[in-house]
This record gives structure tokens, C-alpha cells and sequence, in this order.
């Protein structure tokens, strides 16, 4: 069971974060073999995180690589979102999309840098990732399923 007193989420092996289900049910990948258990998601609403949308197939890559630089050859960072921003991206480029998967990322863990700049069409200030996300610095992958047309209007729960 994780701690809900703590800040950080509790992992069963290392460099491997747990991903969260629909159904408050943690899923830990380990072996190749799929165990899961309820969950409490008060420490993760309590840590002050960044997020990031990435297909699961990707992120399973990344886990593999033991790297992840998701888009920074194509634009030179890697695009975050504050908690209150996941829905703008989420609903401009991922509409339809059923594999998608929200990283939670513990910004103090993080070993590139970080800037805060102007996002795609607007003036909001977005957290960009120059160089690799590191994997340890991501504390959970959560499901993020669209609504039933598509679209995205709420994050998971406990988020």
C-alpha cells in the first residue's frame, strides 16, 4: 500500500514506475508480469508535479532504452504541463487517442533543464524539458483515457 503521508510514490523495483488505472488500481510492471492493487492517490495530488502525455508504447521503449527523449528531435525539448495545462494539449493533439498514458514527473528530480515559455499559439507559460527526461525522475504512469467522444475533460482520478 503507498504511503499517503509521503510525497513521492513508492516503487517495486527500480527505474520502473508504477502506472495507475482507471479503476484506482496500481499496476506494477516488473518481469514482465502484471500484479495490481488498490491504491491511495493522496501523495501523488499532494506532490507538486509536472506531466507528460506519451502512447504507451512509447513509454514501454523508453523503459526498455533506459532513456526517454520523447519529441526533443523535433523541436529541441520535451513539452511538460502544470497540473491546470494537461487538457489543453490532451485535447489539441491526442483527441481519440486510447493508449495514451500521463507521466507524473517529480520536477526536482529532473537532471536537464527546465524553461517555462510561451506554448503553441498562446501566451500561458508551458514547462519545456531541454534535454532527456530521466527516468527517475517520474514518479507514476497513470492511464489517461478520452471520453467516451474522444475528448479530454478531466484528469484521472487522484490527480
Amino acid at each position: 500500500m503507498v504511503d499517503s503521508i509521503s510525497k513521492r510514490i513508492q516503487r517495486s523495483a527500480p527505474n520502473q514506475p508504477e502506472i495507475f488505472t482507471q479503476n484506482n488500481h496500481r499496476r506494477s510492471l516488473q518481469n514482465n508480469r502484471t500484479t495490481e492493487f488498490l491504491c491511495d492517490h493522496a501523495d501523488m495530488q499532494s506532490l507538486d508535479a509536472l506531466f507528460h502525455i506519451v502512447g504507451s508504447e512509447d513509454w514501454a521503449a523508453a523503459q526498455q532504452a533506459g532513456r526517454y527523449n520523447g519529441g526533443i528531435d523535433k523541436d529541441g525539448f520535451i513539452h511538460l504541463s502544470d497540473r491546470d495545462q494537461v487538457l489543453t494539449p490532451a485535447n489539441i493533439w491526442y483527441v481519440g487517442r486510447t493508449d495514451l498514458l500521463l507521466l507524473v514527473i517529480d520536477e526536482t528530480l529532473l537532471s536537464s533543464e527546465l524553461r517555462r515559455e510561451p506554448g503553441t499559439g498562446t501566451h500561458e507559460l508551458f514547462p519545456h524539458l531541454y534535454g532527456e527526461l530521466n527516468l527517475d525522475a517520474v514518479v507514476a504512469a497513470v492511464d489517461f483515457p478520452p471520453d467516451d467522444d474522444g475528448s479530454f475533460s478531466c484528469l484521472p482520478a487522484g490527480l
